[in-house]
């Protein structure tokens, strides 16, 4: 008998490929992980799973995802950080939601559609970047442990999203193929962040016309309010010249702005540290540094706080920190956001937060 294995399913392409990849090999059993009130494609994944013969189940987090991820996506826009509130739902959400399910059904194994690849290398489950290099998610699951590691199956990291759509739709799912891609936050509904914000949070209406400052501290304009405003952001300031937000005090309202070349760092320092491979580091290698999810990333050097070099996947450490030194210095760095460390292997050597 095969192997059962937990497939997440969405509703999207990438998942039920996942699913119909993973059959060869396994007895998929379908998840789908229910986030809101208003998901309208449940009876359309039932009657997929049924005519996969796959078991279709379904998990209501409702509670956990508000918790833990809208309330932390308002609580750190309110503190003027921009996170990546994705990295955060993988690892605190989503994968544990999963492998709770999986346990409490006596299953090994789960899998997602992620583009990304896993492998073993001396002991340890390493991430590395997915074959497609424009759909590689892997800066998105860096916070992932080696237990969560361990039990996770990806089998989109090796293939090209292109070869995803043309397989799923050969299978008779040609509907599912062509479904445009969402690149907006799950929960927001479409809205833009600032709308969600509003919704949620209706007193920063109260924060409207906030001064804009410049590197000397004079006021020359005015802004809509601070948490809808990232360093580098050029749009939605009222002055009388093209300027780019370089700072944001949250405290005051305060946004000072400048020239774009003011928003370029050639060094960042990150904590909330996710170590894979602390030896690599401490070799001195160059690294490829992702500070988004879609950056090509550019060369750099990392250097650790002098009392930490051993490997802690398992959580994260307030009091380990990382000095990011880039070769070049890249555009608008900005507190709360992930920062990604990848070996000349493609594999993930750590991973953390802007301070």
């Amino acid at each position: 008998m095969k192997e059962r294995i937990l497939v997440a399913l969405s509703g999207g392409v990438d998942s039920l490929s996942t699913a119909v990849y993973l059959q060869k090999d396994y007895q998929v059993i379908g998840l789908h992980l229910q986030m809101n009130d208003t998901e309208d494609n449940l009876e359309e994944m039932r009657l997929i799973c049924k005519s996969l013969d796959i078991p279709f189940f379904v998990k209501n987090i409702q509670k956990e995802f508000r918790q833990n991820v809208i309330e932390t996506f308002k609580k750190e826009y309110l503190n003027a950080r921009t996170p990546n509130i994705c990295t955060h739902c993988n690892h605190c959400v989503k994968i544990p939601a999963l492998l709770d399910f999986a346990d409490s059904e006596g299953i090994n194994k789960i899998a997602t559609g992620h583009y990304a690849e896993i492998i073993q290398k001396n002991g340890s489950y390493l991430l590395r970047m997915a074959k497609d290099r424009w759909k590689d998610q892997s800066y998105m699951l860096y916070r992932l442990n080696q237990q969560q590691l361990s039990r996770l199956v990806l089998p989109l990291g090796e293939i090209n999203k292109s070869a995803v759509k043309e397989f799923i739709s050969k299978k008779g799912f040609d509907k599912t193929a062509k479904q445009r891609e969402s690149y907006s936050l799950c929960f927001t509904q479409g809205k833009s962040y600032k709308d969600f914000l509003l919704e949620q949070c209706p007193e920063l209406s109260s924060l409207e016309n906030g001064t804009v400052i410049n590197s000397k501290g004079e006021r020359i304009g005015t802004h809509k309010g601070y948490p809808f405003y990232t360093v580098g952001q050029y749009k939605g300031l009222e002055t009388k010249e093209k300027l780019y937000v370089t700072a944001i005090d949250h405290r005051q309202n305060l946004i000072t702005a400048g020239q774009k070349s003011d928003c370029y760092h050639s060094t960042v320092e990150i904590n909330n540290l996710h170590l894979h491979q602390a030896k690599r580091i401490e070799d001195c290698e160059k690294f490829l540094i992702k500070i988004r999810g879609k950056d090509e990333g550019t060369t750099g050097s990392i250097r650790l706080s002098k009392q930490e070099t051993q490997d802690s996947t398992a959580s994260n450490k307030e009091s380990i920190k990382a000095i990011i030194t880039f070769d070049n210095a890249v555009f608008a760095p900005m507190r709360g956001q992930d920062v990604v460390a990848y070996a000349n292997d493609d594999t993930v050597v750590l991973g953390g937060v802007i301070i």
